[in-house]
């Protein structure tokens, strides 16, 4: 079986409505990790009672929520992206090898490069969109809470 080789913008073009869903589905990560970070920079240590706990519990909780919004979106983001390439490559999507087996099966039968370059880019840009997402949130937050002062 011979390797048939897609260009990039094949491949981008493919996955393109489920790059945009990946994109989308950050909005709501970052909100909550915001929140998260927000409500854990209010918490006094002097003091501990049933406000605090609340604070806390909702910390915790949007904090939970952010990383497992993050780690599905990852994970069926790349499921999606693989799929595509299967798609592309004509391939039946009916293996059952999850992990660095599949990626090494990947890698060695198609132009993977692509995919695992692709799904670097991405995580790098989410790590961004979270770095400045949550900077200016929290200073939203923060101008928020001096007004109600």
């Amino acid at each position: 079986m011979s390797k048939q080789k897609i260009s990039f913008w094949q491949f981008l073009f493919k996955i393109g409505d489920d790059y945009l869903m990946f994109l989308r589905n950050l909005t709501p990560a970052v909100l909550f990790l915001s929140l998260a970070l927000f409500m854990f920079n209010t918490v006094e240590h002097a003091q501990f009672d049933l406000d605090i706990s609340l604070l806390i519990f909702f910390g915790l909780s949007s904090a939970f929520i952010a990383f497992s919004v993050m780690l599905i979106n990852i994970v069926g983001f790349s499921r999606k992206m693989l799929k595509g390439l299967n798609e592309l490559h004509n391939k039946d999507d009916n293996r059952q090898e999850t992990g660095w087996v599949m990626f090494k099966n990947l890698w060695q039968e198609t132009n993977i490069k692509q995919l695992i370059f692709f799904l670097i880019v991405n995580i790098v840009a989410m790590f961004m969109v979270f770095i400045f997402g949550i900077r200016y949130a929290l200073s939203f937050y923060s101008s928020i809470g001096a007004l109600a002062s």
